[in-house]
């Protein structure tokens, strides 16, 4: 235990709640623990009971705080949706797509316009006159013009042929540039 701890501190990246799963028994193991240890003394138990329910109301106050403060972001309802725009914007005519993000990866995105029979193909399988940027990063942050990700790069010189937002996803429609000889 106190090695999966010492890890999770050293860790550089971003913490969530289920990194945590195995540590959720702990608090109430220590309550319980602790009540055995307490439960004959009458003034430690009625003092250890006080400290337990205020602690608990401070803890959901905390927790209602911190899920309640922001809307929910729909990300399933997003991606769909996202899916839905670029297909449309496709006019049935093969595409390839890129995301920006952060802390995502394109693999939902694929999997609804796969779904619903999008002509996706990636770069390896075909180098497509169109490909579709997804940004998740705030709109100043997107720079999809000479990106050095990979999907972006390899696509080639391109130019933006519309910009629209959905959501909280920035999306750019780039095209080819013609080069003049």
């Amino acid at each position: 235990m106190g090695i999966v701890l010492l890890s999770l501190s050293l860790y550089q990246g971003p913490l969530y709640d289920h990194y945590f799963a195995f540590a959720f028994w702990l608090p109430y193991f220590i309550f319980a623990l602790s009540w055995l240890l307490v439960k004959e003394k009458r003034i430690l138990s009625t003092l250890f009971l006080l400290f337990a329910i205020v602690s608990s109301v401070y803890n959901l106050f905390l927790t209602y705080e911190r899920i309640f403060k922001y809307p929910p972001n729909r990300q399933l309802q997003t991606v769909q949706q996202v899916s839905q725009s670029i297909q449309k914007e496709s006019h049935n005519q093969p595409f390839n797509l890129a995301l920006l993000s952060d802390n995502n990866y394109a693999d939902g995105y694929k999997f609804f316009l796969l779904r619903s029979g999008a002509p996706l193909k990636t770069i390896h399988q075909q180098l497509a006159d169109q490909l579709f940027v997804v940004c998740e990063k705030p709109s100043s942050q997107c720079k999809p013009l000479n990106n050095p990700l990979w999907d972006i790069a390899a696509f080639g010189w391109a130019k933006i042929e519309k910009e629209w937002h959905l959501n909280y996803v920035t999306l750019y429609k780039m095209t080819h540039v013609e080069v003049k000889k």
